[in-house]
Protein backbone atom coordinates (compact mmCIF):
# COMPACT_ATOMS: atom_id res chain seq x y z
CA UNK A 1 0.00 0.00 0.00
CA UNK A 2 2.75 2.51 0.71
CA UNK A 3 3.84 1.94 -2.99
CA UNK A 4 0.53 3.23 -4.48
CA UNK A 5 -0.43 5.77 -1.59
CA UNK A 6 3.66 6.89 -2.20
CA UNK A 7 3.25 7.10 -6.44
CA UNK A 8 -0.39 8.90 -6.24
CA UNK A 9 0.74 11.63 -3.80
CA UNK A 10 4.35 12.27 -5.99
CA UNK A 11 2.16 12.51 -9.13
CA UNK A 12 -1.21 14.45 -7.94
CA UNK A 13 1.76 16.40 -6.14
CA UNK A 14 3.93 17.84 -8.82
CA UNK A 15 0.55 18.51 -10.59
CA UNK A 16 -0.63 20.38 -8.36
CA UNK A 17 2.66 22.13 -7.21
CA UNK A 18 3.36 23.34 -10.62
CA UNK A 19 -0.54 23.63 -12.51
CA UNK A 20 -2.54 24.90 -9.85
CA UNK A 21 -3.62 27.72 -11.38
CA UNK A 22 -3.55 26.77 -14.65
CA UNK A 23 -5.67 23.82 -14.37
CA UNK A 24 -7.52 25.25 -10.73
CA UNK A 25 -10.68 22.91 -11.47
CA UNK A 26 -8.97 19.82 -12.36
CA UNK A 27 -6.07 20.42 -9.58
CA UNK A 28 -8.96 20.88 -6.62
CA UNK A 29 -10.64 17.57 -8.10
CA UNK A 30 -7.31 15.76 -7.82
CA UNK A 31 -7.05 17.76 -4.24
CA UNK A 32 -10.16 16.00 -3.25
CA UNK A 33 -9.63 12.30 -4.80
CA UNK A 34 -6.19 12.63 -1.97
CA UNK A 35 -8.24 13.83 0.49
CA UNK A 36 -10.75 10.97 0.13
CA UNK A 37 -8.03 8.36 -0.85
CA UNK A 38 -5.58 9.19 2.23
CA UNK A 39 -8.57 9.58 4.84
CA UNK A 40 -10.02 6.00 3.17
CA UNK A 41 -6.85 4.38 3.40
CA UNK A 42 -6.12 5.41 7.12
CA UNK A 43 -9.58 4.38 8.46
CA UNK A 44 -9.99 0.79 6.68
CA UNK A 45 -5.96 0.27 7.58
CA UNK A 46 -6.80 -3.02 9.24
CA UNK A 47 -8.78 -4.42 6.49
CA UNK A 48 -7.19 -6.53 3.36
CA UNK A 49 -5.31 -4.54 0.77
CA UNK A 50 -8.09 -5.12 -1.87
CA UNK A 51 -10.74 -3.47 0.25
CA UNK A 52 -8.69 -0.85 1.50
CA UNK A 53 -7.53 0.04 -2.24
CA UNK A 54 -11.15 -0.09 -3.42
CA UNK A 55 -12.65 1.89 -0.42
CA UNK A 56 -10.09 4.24 -0.31
CA UNK A 57 -10.23 4.57 -4.61
CA UNK A 58 -14.33 5.16 -4.18
CA UNK A 59 -13.78 7.87 -1.15
CA UNK A 60 -11.23 9.62 -3.24
CA UNK A 61 -13.41 9.50 -6.34
CA UNK A 62 -16.67 10.66 -4.54
CA UNK A 63 -14.43 13.84 -2.89
CA UNK A 64 -12.84 14.21 -6.09
CA UNK A 65 -16.81 14.88 -7.26
CA UNK A 66 -17.53 17.06 -4.73
CA UNK A 67 -14.89 19.55 -5.12
CA UNK A 68 -15.11 19.38 -8.82
CA UNK A 69 -18.68 20.62 -8.34
CA UNK A 70 -18.27 23.09 -5.63
CA UNK A 71 -15.20 24.52 -7.26
CA UNK A 72 -16.37 28.13 -6.55
CA UNK A 73 -15.06 27.55 -2.96
CA UNK A 74 -11.97 26.63 -4.23
CA UNK A 75 -10.46 30.23 -2.77
CA UNK A 76 -11.23 29.28 0.21
CA UNK A 77 -10.51 25.68 -0.06
CA UNK A 78 -7.39 26.17 -1.22
CA UNK A 79 -6.24 27.94 1.88
CA UNK A 80 -7.81 25.01 3.96
CA UNK A 81 -5.62 22.71 2.08
CA UNK A 82 -2.37 25.73 2.59
CA UNK A 83 -3.62 25.63 6.15
CA UNK A 84 -4.03 21.66 6.66
CA UNK A 85 -0.58 21.30 4.87
CA UNK A 86 1.88 23.54 7.03
CA UNK A 87 -0.13 22.08 10.27
CA UNK A 88 0.52 18.61 9.02
CA UNK A 89 4.12 19.23 8.76
CA UNK A 90 4.48 20.90 12.19
CA UNK A 91 2.78 18.68 13.65
CA UNK A 92 4.82 15.73 12.44
CA UNK A 93 8.19 17.65 12.33
CA UNK A 94 7.69 18.81 16.23
CA UNK A 95 6.15 15.84 17.35
CA UNK A 96 3.19 17.50 18.92
CA UNK A 97 0.33 15.57 20.78
CA UNK A 98 -3.33 15.55 20.11
CA UNK A 99 -4.74 18.61 21.97
CA UNK A 100 -1.67 21.13 20.48
CA UNK A 101 -2.29 19.29 16.91
CA UNK A 102 -5.80 20.22 16.62
CA UNK A 103 -5.36 23.61 18.14
CA UNK A 104 -2.32 24.17 15.66
CA UNK A 105 -4.42 22.13 12.78
CA UNK A 106 -7.53 24.53 13.49
CA UNK A 107 -5.93 27.93 13.79
CA UNK A 108 -4.07 27.27 10.26
CA UNK A 109 -6.98 25.97 8.82
CA UNK A 110 -9.19 28.80 9.39
CA UNK A 111 -6.09 31.18 8.59
CA UNK A 112 -5.95 29.29 5.52
CA UNK A 113 -9.33 29.89 4.77
CA UNK A 114 -9.50 33.78 4.99
CA UNK A 115 -6.26 34.32 3.34
CA UNK A 116 -7.80 32.01 0.06
CA UNK A 117 -10.89 34.79 -0.27
CA UNK A 118 -9.08 37.42 0.42
CA UNK A 119 -6.13 37.08 -1.78
CA UNK A 120 -7.96 34.61 -4.39
CA UNK A 121 -5.24 33.57 -7.60
CA UNK A 122 -2.17 34.73 -5.96
CA UNK A 123 -3.42 31.93 -2.68
CA UNK A 124 -4.44 30.00 -5.53
CA UNK A 125 -0.80 29.90 -6.49
CA UNK A 126 0.71 29.50 -2.93
CA UNK A 127 -1.75 26.92 -1.65
CA UNK A 128 -1.24 24.74 -4.66
CA UNK A 129 2.10 24.95 -4.73
CA UNK A 130 3.03 24.60 -1.29
CA UNK A 131 -0.15 21.42 -0.51
CA UNK A 132 1.46 20.22 -3.95
CA UNK A 133 5.31 20.10 -2.29
CA UNK A 134 4.09 18.74 0.82
CA UNK A 135 2.66 15.89 -1.35
CA UNK A 136 5.67 15.24 -2.90
CA UNK A 137 7.75 15.19 -0.17
CA UNK A 138 5.29 12.27 1.68
CA UNK A 139 5.47 10.69 -1.68
CA UNK A 140 8.94 9.89 -1.37
CA UNK A 141 9.10 9.82 1.82
CA UNK A 142 6.43 6.67 1.37
CA UNK A 143 7.95 5.14 -1.69
CA UNK A 144 11.43 5.32 0.02
CA UNK A 145 9.69 3.41 3.25
CA UNK A 146 8.48 0.77 0.69
CA UNK A 147 11.57 0.52 -1.43
CA UNK A 148 13.41 0.16 2.32
CA UNK A 149 15.28 3.24 1.82
CA UNK A 150 16.35 5.50 4.56
CA UNK A 151 15.53 9.40 3.95
CA UNK A 152 15.87 11.76 6.28
CA UNK A 153 12.18 12.93 5.40
CA UNK A 154 9.11 12.53 7.38
CA UNK A 155 6.57 9.92 5.88
CA UNK A 156 3.35 12.07 6.46
CA UNK A 157 1.70 8.28 5.51
CA UNK A 158 2.51 6.76 8.71
CA UNK A 159 0.67 8.58 11.54
CA UNK A 160 2.33 7.21 14.22
CA UNK A 161 5.94 7.20 13.73
CA UNK A 162 8.17 9.00 15.89
CA UNK A 163 9.81 11.44 13.70
CA UNK A 164 13.47 12.69 14.99
CA UNK A 165 14.16 16.67 14.59
CA UNK A 166 16.46 16.20 11.38
CA UNK A 167 13.63 14.34 9.42
CA UNK A 168 11.48 17.19 10.50
CA UNK A 169 13.99 20.06 9.41
CA UNK A 170 14.73 18.64 6.19
CA UNK A 171 11.11 17.85 5.59
CA UNK A 172 9.80 21.33 5.84
CA UNK A 173 13.20 22.48 4.31
CA UNK A 174 12.16 19.98 0.94
CA UNK A 175 8.23 21.50 1.04
CA UNK A 176 9.91 25.21 1.48
CA UNK A 177 11.84 25.18 -1.63
CA UNK A 178 9.46 22.84 -3.79
CA UNK A 179 6.43 25.29 -2.94
CA UNK A 180 8.96 28.09 -3.72
CA UNK A 181 9.74 26.53 -6.96
CA UNK A 182 5.98 25.49 -7.72
CA UNK A 183 4.97 29.08 -7.02
CA UNK A 184 7.28 31.04 -8.90
CA UNK A 185 6.62 28.68 -12.15
CA UNK A 186 3.24 29.32 -11.49
CA UNK A 187 3.92 32.39 -11.80
CA UNK A 188 5.62 32.38 -14.98
CA UNK A 189 2.39 30.93 -16.61
CA UNK A 190 -1.15 32.27 -18.55
CA UNK A 191 -3.87 32.75 -16.70
CA UNK A 192 -5.73 29.68 -15.15
CA UNK A 193 -8.19 27.52 -17.46
CA UNK A 194 -11.72 26.87 -15.41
Amino acid sequence: MDLLTGGLLLVVGIIVCFFGLRFYRLVLALLGFVVGFYSASGALAQQSDIVQISGAVVAGLMVAVLFWLFYKFGYALVGVFLGLAVAALIVKAFSLSDAPAIGVALILTIVGAILGVVLADIMIRIGTAFSGATQIAGGIAALATAASISLPLVDTTHGSVNVNSTAGIATIVLVAVLGALGFLYQSRQTPRTR
